[in-house]
């Protein structure tokens, strides 16, 4: 199980932070069911004596899972002006190979795995949609994503693809390119 903490001074209202995150209080503590991958639960636990808010949760998570987690972890930082203590949520390692965790280090890891999945969809059948629309669908060549990366699936500014109609070229703000498995 891996743990990480928030340091926080004063009362904070967590019911209904939490619960706009889908957590669920139960037993004194705040639960979010996680994705199959995962096979658990994030767990939230506030100890009033301690000041401290606790979050545990499986050692396998999916990335959506990471995410999410990141982002609870935030909304609750910034809400009571608290400090995170993440030495316990060691997921992985960043580009330069130095340890990431859930909270810390986690964007420059989460830029480092979209690049690397795009990386590797080069070469490989694609649909890009903007927003719920595709806008095109075929071979990957190119693509290019934004500088200052908001950890976000649609960084793609543009991307070339190998067409039915020839090479083609898509422009745009918060593009998202998906692999397809159907020909």
């Amino acid at each position: 199980m891996l743990t990480a903490t928030v340091s926080y001074k004063g009362q904070p209202m967590l019911y209904s932070l939490l619960s706009s995150h889908g957590l669920t209080y139960n037993n004194n503590m705040y639960t979010l069911e996680l994705s199959n991958k995962a096979g658990g639960q994030l767990k939230v636990i506030n100890s009033l004596e301690n000041n401290t808010i606790e979050l545990q949760f499986p050692q396998e998570v999916a990335m959506e899972d990471c995410q999410n987690i990141y982002n609870i972890i935030s909304h609750i930082a910034d809400h009571t002006e608290g400090s995170v203590h993440d030495s316990n949520a060691h997921i992985g390692y960043d580009e330069a190979g130095n340890k990431v965790f859930i909270y810390h280090g986690f964007s420059v890891w989460t830029d480092f795995i979209d690049k690397a999945k795009h990386k590797s969809l080069e070469g490989q059948k694609v649909a890009v949609y903007y927003g719920d629309d595709i806008i095109g669908e075929g071979i990957l060549l190119t693509y290019k994503r934004k500088q200052v990366s908001s950890n976000k699936k649609e960084d793609v500014l543009s991307c070339t693809l190998v067409t039915t109609e020839g090479e083609q070229t898509f422009h745009g703000e918060n593009m998202e390119i998906v692999p397809m498995t159907e020909w």
